[in-house]
């Protein structure tokens, strides 16, 4: 019986071949998709599982009567607060500062040390115990016994010292403190509660002095970690702290503490980000199970008769199910192999990145993955199988043809429109709003000058007294034709607080400091007064003056309330630095540079290649080997200011791809069904005088009207998800242009008519008394 289910499936597959194949690929492709999004989604609940003492660990925070999170830290006395309570279930209580990267210099040999910019935190011995990291060198009593030690881990050891072993090689940090080095700690895992997405390289053990022992009361700069003997879990500490009434400073004053489970309370942020790439891998992955079951099912309606007369033969429910689900299972099975082919050529070297965020992909777990997502696509065949037989044991052979009306396929087809217009519509939107940063970002310039002016990281610590040589040596060049000087790069996103007080008027804006050629290299030009810069004086933006809603020059400024007093000398034409953000960071106060900062460089046009050759080669004769040069274009500082914007353009853009085809190719199966079930229909109207356009019409219409149902719904909903998120934006796009929408609709609908004249064009040419004579 076996072979007979498995001969009968095998016919009916490539009997559809074309239908067969089209379910296979849609849902081999949305089934991967959704397996590579799932995956970020697992890493992050992942978030410390290589900690095996990760259910004893308690993190301690601040929060409010109503138990939420108030600050990120605690203030570092808490530790020894708790410390002092001596509550029998804590076996080891740490604490550390923030995980922040600093300039240390490590002696390489006697006569040469290097500077290295690199994460540091300070802490004590119990945080590696506590994270269950092994000393990998070095000994706990000696590095107990010393002030000033320091903790390399394996990665940073290897990248300062090679195989060498660093033990005992002396260290300068920021602060001037000299710390020796006392051991090497193996890697915390990269998605760590503690230092999320960022190394943690250097650990700072008994500083004198330090952040740690001073105990400033109200500055919340380090977390507190305990580690539970076994048998007790974070909430019996929290119930401890609880009764205690502990509380804690912070600069808002004093709130109760808390002892949370390792890893809980995630920042918002993220859960909108992973909760958004789950949306999306859901929807691709819905798209094509619709796109499988909707050929599935009109497969299984379209052999009514057959069924009926393998019932009237004797067949019982059972046996149908069999068959049909034999059918399924091939269908999946052969959707498997080629997932995992393609699993198998694009995730080696896959890697997903996102600001901090750096996840390469393991084939091993997405093959297990696929194989949990395929046992339940095998779950829903098995429910669809067992559907489809209940129904056909309620009919006759006569009474099959009111089963032709396809209800459940259509459905289906709506909602495959409905998610292929949500790609469609994000991909648009992420594109126009793409172009539109491209255009307005740094609006000053062009877009072949951004090619040309090249930003240079010039503010290292080690380069205060070669700096002017460095300058010197650039204007001297030909090929450079201005230098201009900044504190922060164009796109710092340093907000300060404006007060006029002789006109009573205050408010909130970006600022700009930088050389006095800021206005010519910028081009920007005088609305009012003029454009002079010195130390004493300050020029601002129109927006600024559309803030004030007054004429603000020859005015004394003061910023964040400081008692100096600046004079603005003019007023320029706006500058746009932002995208995104309060529509303060268009407001611009521009300041006189004091001192050392960073450069962007404008380069002839045509010598860029060569013009950043030179750039990095003399950089390089002023920074020390272990540094290296900071270059890039404008152009590519823009790009990444929209970073944002065009991860989601390429996500939206990719994945409606995918879904339209997989949408389209569910349309063609479906027509493609449609006319082999009216095939005598088709026929009869051929004879009857029915042309071209009238069959077309008749297979059209209820695919337009679906797409249309689609629309009616879909559009509302974007335009108002675009709306409030671009509401607050600097920079954004028109998008209630109707022709944008239309646009939208237009695509798809060409689509959708181009696949259904194709097939509607090889059934017209069937001559109509070859299908009455084998009907």
């Amino acid at each position: 019986m076996i072979q007979h289910y498995l001969t009968v499936a095998l016919r009916n597959l490539l009997k559809n071949k074309g239908q067969t194949l089209i379910s296979i690929a849609g849902l081999a492709v949305g089934l991967l998709s959704f397996a590579l999004c799932t995956y970020l989604i697992r890493y992050w609940m992942d978030t410390d599982n290589d900690l095996k003492n990760k259910k004893q660990i308690a993190e301690i925070v601040i929060v409010s009567d109503r138990g939420e999170r108030l600050t990120h830290g605690t203030p570092a006395y808490l530790a020894q607060e708790i410390r002092d309570k001596q509550l029998d279930i804590i076996k080891y209580l740490t604490r550390a500062s923030f995980n922040n990267i600093e300039n240390y210099s490590f002696e390489i040999t006697e006569d040469k040390t290097l500077p290295y910019e690199i994460y540091v935190a300070e802490t004590d011995t119990n945080f590696i115990k506590v994270f269950d990291r092994k000393l990998l060198s070095g000994d706990l009593k000696s590095i107990n016994s010393q002030p000033n030690i320091l903790l390399l881990s394996q990665s940073a050891s290897k990248k300062i010292y090679g195989d060498k072993n660093p033990i005992g090689k002396k260290v300068t940090g920021e602060d001037l403190k000299i710390y020796t080095i006392g051991g090497i700690f193996e890697d915390f895992p990269q998605n760590n509660s503690f230092s999320p997405y960022n190394p943690i390289e250097v650990l700072t053990v008994s500083v004198l002095n330090g952040f740690l022992e001073k105990q400033i009361k109200d500055i919340t700069g380090c977390k507190t970690y305990a580690l539970l003997h076994l048998g007790h879990k974070p909430k019996d500490l929290d119930k401890l702290l609880d009764n205690l009434k502990l509380t804690a400073d912070y600069s808002n004053g004093s709130a109760p503490v808390k002892a949370l489970s390792l890893g809980d309370k995630d920042p918002l942020g993220m859960k909108l980000l992973y909760g958004f790439i789950f949306f999306i891998g859901l929807l691709i992955f819905l798209s094509a199970l619709l796109n499988y079951f909707s050929f599935t099912t009109g497969n299984f309606y379209n052999r009514i008769k057959e069924f009926s007369i393998r019932k009237n033969i004797g067949e019982d429910k059972r046996q149908l199910f069999i068959l049909l689900f034999t059918e399924s299972f091939l269908l999946l099975f052969f959707t498997g192999i080629l997932t995992l082919c393609l699993t198998e050529l694009i995730a080696p070297g896959l890697h997903f990145s996102y600001f901090r965020i750096q996840i390469d992909y393991n084939s091993t777990l997405l093959f297990k993955q696929i194989g949990e997502y395929l046992l339940l696509c095998t779950c829903l065949a098995a429910i669809i199988c067992w559907t489809v037989c209940v129904r056909l044991n309620r009919i006759s052979l006569m009474e099959g043809i009111r089963f032709s009306r396809h209800r459940v396929r259509n459905l289906l087809l709506g909602i495959q429109y409905v998610i292929a217009l949500l790609f469609l519509s994000g991909a648009a939107i992420a594109t126009f709003q793409t172009q539109a940063g491209q255009q307005k970002l740094f609006n000053t310039f062009s877009k072949a000058e951004k090619e040309r002016i090249f930003f240079v990281r010039t503010d290292h610590k080690y380069m205060e007294s070669t700096y002017q040589v460095l300058l010197s040596k650039w204007k001297a060049n030909s090929m450079i034709e201005d230098i201009l000087e900044v504190q922060d790069k164009l796109s710092n996103q340093r907000i300060q607080d404006y007060s006029l007080k002789e006109m009573d008027k205050n408010t909130l804006g970006g600022s700009l400091y930088a050389s006095s050629n800021v206005c010519s290299f910028l081009h920007l030009k005088p609305v009012t007064g003029s454009l002079l810069l010195d130390e004493q004086s300050v020029l601002v933006n129109e927006r600024f003056i559309d803030f004030i809603k007054g004429n603000p020059v020859d005015q004394s400024l003061q910023i964040n309330n400081k008692p100096e007093q600046y004079r603005i000398n003019g007023v320029t034409n706006s500058f746009e630095r932002f995208m995104d953000g309060s529509e303060y960071f268009s407001c611009m106060v521009i300041g006189l540079l004091i001192g050392q900062g960073n450069c962007y460089v404008r380069i002839q046009q045509g010598k860029e290649k060569e013009g950043k050759a030179y750039l990095e080669q003399t950089i390089k004769e002023f920074l020390p080997e272990s540094i290296q040069p900071e270059i890039h274009t404008l152009k590519e500082e823009c790009e990444h200011t929209q970073s944002t914007e065009r991860i989601l353009r390429n996500i939206f853009s990719f994945f409606a791809t995918v879904c339209l085809i997989i949408t389209l190719l569910g349309v063609y199966a479906a027509i493609s069904q449609d006319t082999e079930r009216r095939q005598k229909e088709v026929a009869i109207r051929k004879i009857n005088g029915a042309s071209l356009k009238n069959i077309l019409l008749l297979f059209a219409k209820l695919y337009m009207k679906l797409l249309l149902i689609a629309t009616f719904f879909v559009f509302p909903v974007m335009w108002l998800a675009t709306n409030e998120t671009l509401k607050n934006w600097v920079i954004r796009f028109n998008y209630n242009n109707p022709l944008f929408w239309f646009g939208i609709f237009f695509i798809i609908m060409a689509f959708t008519a181009v696949v259904i004249l194709v097939k509607i064009l090889r059934t017209a040419r069937i001559n109509p008394a070859e299908v009455i004579k084998t009907e």
